[in-house]
């Protein structure tokens, strides 16, 4: 079914303008995707990462940080488009 589909993260430039280069061993896989409560986030590092949970218009509306694997509830969240942001960069999700 498309709820098991795994979403990877696009890598966007860093602040220091130099590009990342996308790595197997780095980023983050979530799931599922629309979701209606839950999202199951996996990292491929053992660092500490800081997820921030983005709406449309910019606003911050979690920050989390998370070591490998962890569940986010976003249940709370009105339906509609947000986006994950951490260091390897920024995906879309739905919450419906």
């Amino acid at each position: 079914s498309n709820n098991s589909t795994i979403i990877h993260v696009n890598v966007i430039e860093n602040t220091s303008g130099m590009i990342q280069v996308s790595n197997s061993n780095l980023g983050i896989q979530f799931y599922p995707n629309p979701t209606t409560g839950n999202l199951n986030i996996t990292t491929n590092t053992e660092q500490e990462t800081q997820i921030e949970i983005v709406n449309t218009l910019g606003e911050n509306l979690s920050t989390t940080k998370i070591k490998n694997q962890s569940l986010i509830d976003v249940s709370t969240l009105p339906n509609g488009v947000y986006f994950i942001k951490t260091m390897y960069g920024t995906q879309k999700f739905i919450k419906q």
